[in-house]
């Protein structure tokens, strides 16, 4: 897996918007890494966005 981008932006009550592009990945290979992120107490919300 490549990442191609990731951005983070801070929100006024101090959360975080990380946003991780990557190169076109299987659906294992996405829960795969949504496993990982999961139990990470900063991490409140994962989605997937469709490519543009």
């Amino acid at each position: 897996m490549t990442i191609i981008k990731s951005e983070t932006a801070s929100r006024q009550n101090n959360d975080a918007d990380i946003r991780i592009e990557t190169e076109s990945i299987t659906w294992p290979v996405f829960h795969k890494i949504v496993e990982k992120l999961r139990p990470l107490k900063f991490v409140k919300k994962i989605w997937e966005e469709a490519p543009v």
